[in-house]
């Protein structure tokens, strides 16, 4: 059972090592030196601690540590995608309010994306998980071919049938098992060309501030047309394994 604290910007805000001594360091005054010290102390603690909280930077670094882990082999592009989010926020300071203004519809859509990449990433996570444990706890290599022995040596035909009937039903399972791994796999490459495609689009961004408005225009339009590409592309995948692997 997981206890771990959730942590949002508000909690984030107060256990701020800075927000903590200036609420201690009150606490102390109020009783050491001047009781009036406490509640001015106060004020600048809950000032301190709402400023911090509406911190967007906080809220980003909040909102990543939150998203719950995907499988390991998902993992590095996953993390990979979610630095395009920390670098599209980073490359809106020192630039213009026009530019600033100009780019907020990519970031709101870069980060409804990864959350979408993320939700689809733990569903594939839960496939990859469920295939290893069929994997771990049984040997389809030596069931089929204890099945098929007890086939060959069988002489009641009636127990004969029930042996190939089984057999039939591992081989099934085999061959899904081996249709899942494929579909794991393309996910995964999927997952790294989508990294690669964000990163190198968040990349052409950073030079926003040294180009004409015409062109950083373009950019941005560019910028808006991955996004909505990578989310429409990462949809029909989804839709397509749902389909695959609820057929077999």
């Amino acid at each position: 059972m997981n206890t771990r604290l959730r942590m949002t910007p508000f909690t984030s805000a107060l256990v701020n090592p800075l927000n903590i001594l200036v609420i201690g360091s009150s606490v102390i005054a109020g009783l050491i030196a001047a009781w009036w010290l406490f509640p001015i102390g106060l004020i600048i603690w809950i000032i301190m601690v709402v400023v911090s909280s509406n911190d967007p930077a906080l809220k980003l670094n909040t909102t990543i540590e939150e998203r719950a882990p995907v499988a390991y082999r998902f993992q590095r592009s996953f993390s990979r995608i979610q630095k395009t989010e920390v670098k599209l926020f980073n490359s809106l300071s020192g630039v213009s309010n026009e530019i600033r203004s100009s780019l907020q519809p990519a970031r709101e859509g870069l980060k409804e994306t990864i959350e979408y990449i993320h939700r689809v990433s733990l569903d594939m996570s839960g496939i990859e998980n469920q295939l290893s444990y069929l994997k771990s706890n049984t040997d389809y290599e030596v069931e089929i071919y204890r099945l098929k022995d007890k086939i060959a040596k069988s002489t009641d035909e009636r127990l004969k049938a029930e042996y190939t009937e089984n057999l039939l039903l591992v081989e099934k399972q085999v061959a899904k098992n081996d249709h899942t791994a494929t579909l794991l796999d393309r996910y995964e490459a999927q997952l790294s060309t989508i990294a690669s495609t964000l990163e190198g689009a968040v990349t052409d961004i950073l030079r926003l501030k040294n180009l004409p408005n015409y062109k950083i225009r373009e950019e941005i339009q560019q910028l808006c047309g991955i996004i909505e590409s990578t989310q429409k592309e990462l949809n029909e995948f989804k839709e397509e394994s749902r389909k695959s692997i609820n057929v077999r």
